[in-house]
């Protein structure tokens, strides 16, 4: 009987730390406190609209570091474009999709998405191509999705440098 219950309780341990964090740029919010939680669409019930705690991210691809604890999982990196109230009505771009990432711990993603920015740009009508998305706001999505099958959510906001 003990045997079953340290083994239950061992296997919910390991669901409560298979998580992960945006490390940079940073995240909108933190997705451990209060009502966030990673399991909440679209980045984990954190403010994605606030004026504060924006990045520049570059229209030719920015960089993300994530620390990780599934040992695996396919991560997914969305952006969508703000409107003007501040708002984000979609992820309607993927800027990385379905990367199998292998290992927990700390991995980094260099220019992320290049191809995709400058398709968003020409979709939505934004002059001057790529280039044109500077000073528009944004918020970046990463998703990760474990063994599990279950989706994992986290937001980082953008300002296009």
């Amino acid at each position: 009987m003990l045997h079953k219950l340290l083994l239950t309780i061992l296997s919910l341990l390991s669901l409560t730390t298979a998580h992960f964090r945006i490390e940079y740029p940073n995240w909108r919010g933190d997705s451990f406190e209060g009502t966030a939680s990673q399991w909440i669409y679209p980045c984990a019930n954190v403010n994605t609209t606030a004026a504060a705690n924006r990045t520049l991210w570059p229209p030719t691809g920015g960089s993300l570091r994530l620390h990780v604890s599934h040992t695996w999982a396919l991560t997914y990196v969305n952006v969508g474009l703000a409107e003007p109230n501040g708002t984000v009505a979609s992820f309607n771009a993927s800027l990385l999709a379905a990367h199998n990432q292998t290992g927990n711990g700390t991995f980094c993603l260099p220019a992320v998405g290049q191809a995709a920015l400058e398709e968003l740009a020409r979709e939505a009508g934004v002059e001057g191509g790529v280039e044109g998305l500077a000073g528009r706001d944004a918020t970046v999505q990463v998703v990760q999705i474990g063994h599990g099958g279950s989706a994992l959510y986290n937001g980082e906001g953008g300002v296009y440098g």
